[in-house]
């Protein structure tokens, strides 16, 4: 144990002496207070630990696998390289007590330098802005053991290679590996093997008077709305009742359609033909119309079929036809004009005196709906469906959200990419400021003190030291 402890003590002076240390802890210390002061949410000023630990992931992982690789990479193939090795092995020292020593006194450089970095840092920010004791020191162990890790792969790199320029191509392989690309192996991976998914779910949103966001068990893709009730087509006809709060089937369809709209106690099913459904009566007709989308006004559908309007009167069943000067996909009506719209361009066509306007929009056109004196434009990613009536505004949206179940192999093998997309280090959960974090992911669960995180650490510290012993064992040096 004396001769492990010389030759780190002789790692960390040597380290000491060339102001390695005092480099590093200015750098944790410098860019943790960066991140916290400037960092990207609330503008300029100082954030509360929990944020700035968030902002800090991506920097800290990048930043403490360099130094880790660094200060690994040359430790043994570099002291071969200019002779001390032979010295050092004249010693009445072993092979695996010089790989230990060395691995402890640079881990001893690493841990200092984080420490006092960060912990500096941790105390300014403490005063400025309040700060969790716990939940900084599990951020200061989880990007030390990160860069342990990175440290004992950078000793196995020296001794498996010959000269120190291969040692530094290694390296800096064994970095882009791990920072840039290991992430997209594993989700790669959890996606091929059905742990990772994008799940659809579609909601029904009510806005004016009141407000209620419902999500809805169905595949919905138009909505109308009339006589305190929401019509939702999907491959069938579903109602929601404003008054009992529940949904119910109004009816199964034999075809599919693709818009609905509501008028005088009448549905209007627009696909390859069209389907009137007849509230009160519970009759239909199928006519021989097809197009774009549909809308309903003043005893007359207007059926949009790219460059022409089909103009039929429910009343009579004459028809009439108005052109277009292009092709549009959207239309509404109102107050006797007609609002038809496509991506970027609104036209607007008053029917007594067969007058239009052009208008350019800066924004896409998913649905098109006038409602109390204004026309709502719904984007494209702001939902699919769009309709309104007695003060209030529905929208018919999709969610989607990505599902994530984490396998056991997940813990260990994403140890290299622990802090940048899942707000947790080294499998351990520090849970930063959740509108940070949650809104972009899926945390996953805790395991401190569980066996996946003895695990990571027996993989990714132990094993390439063990594999860095046993070939300095059997090498000719």
């Amino acid at each position: 144990m004396n001769e492990i402890m010389a030759i780190a003590k002789k790692e960390f002076m040597d380290n000491w002496r060339n102001k390695w240390i005092i480099a590093l802890t200015i750098i944790f210390a410098s860019l943790t207070l960066i991140a916290s002061y400037f960092g990207t949410r609330g503008g300029v000023g100082w954030k509360e630990a929990g944020i700035t630990i968030a902002v800090m992931m991506s920097i800290t992982q990048i930043l403490i696998s360099i130094i880790g690789l660094m200060l690994g990479y040359a430790t043994i193939v570099g002291e071969k390289n200019d002779g001390s090795l032979l010295l050092l092995l004249s010693y009445p020292v072993s092979r695996r007590e010089i790989i230990i020593g060395k691995y402890l006194g640079l881990g001893a450089v690493l841990i200092v330098a984080t420490v006092f970095g960060f912990g500096i840092a941790g105390i300014v920010i403490a005063i400025n802005a309040g700060i969790n004791i716990a939940q900084y020191l599990l951020f200061i162990v989880a990007s030390i053991m990160l860069g342990l890790a990175y440290l004992s792969i950078a000793m196995f790199i020296s001794c498996i290679v010959k000269k120190r320029s291969t040692a530094i191509g290694t390296a800096i392989f064994v970095w882009f590996l791990f920072v840039l690309i290991w992430s997209i192996i594993i989700q790669g991976m959890l996606f091929a093997t059905g742990h990772m998914e994008f799940k659809e779910s579609n909601y029904l949103q009510i806005e004016g008077k009141e407000y209620a966001k419902i999500n809805i068990d169905f595949d919905a893709k138009s909505i109308a709305y009339g006589n305190n009730t929401v019509f939702l087509l999907g491959n069938k006809i579903y109602t929601y009742d404003l008054i009992n709060k529940n949904f119910s089937i109004l009816s199964s369809l034999n075809d599919t359609y693709e818009q609905i709209s509501y008028g005088d106690e009448k549905l209007f099913l627009l696909g390859k033909k069209l389907l009137i459904f007849d509230l009160k009566n519970k009759e239909t007709h199928i006519l021989n119309f097809s197009g774009n989308d549909l809308v309903y006004g003043k005893g007359k559908l207007y059926i949009l079929v790219e460059k022409q309007v089909i103009i039929y009167n429910v009343l009579t069943g004459n028809t009439s036809f108005l052109n277009l000067p292009q092709k549009f996909e959207k239309i509404a009506y109102g107050k006797n004009k007609l609002f038809i719209g496509k991506e970027g361009k609104l036209l607007e066509y008053d029917l007594i005196t067969n007058e239009s306007l052009t208008y350019m929009l800066d924004t896409t056109i998913q649905d098109l709906e006038y409602c109390n004196n204004s026309l709502l434009i719904i984007s494209r990613w702001e939902g699919y469906s769009l309709t309104c009536g007695d003060g209030l505004i529905f929208s018919l949206k999709r969610e989607s959200k990505l599902i994530m179940k984490y396998p056991d192999w997940y813990y260990i093998t994403d140890f290299f990419n622990p802090i940048r997309s899942y707000g947790g280090l080294l499998a351990i959960n520090i849970q930063p400021v959740k509108e940070v974090v949650e809104r972009l992911y899926e945390a996953p669960p805790s395991f401190y003190n569980s066996y996946s995180l003895s695990l990571s650490m027996f993989l990714w510290i132990i094993i390439p030291l063990m594999a860095s012993i046993y070939i300095f064992n059997r090498k000719d040096i």
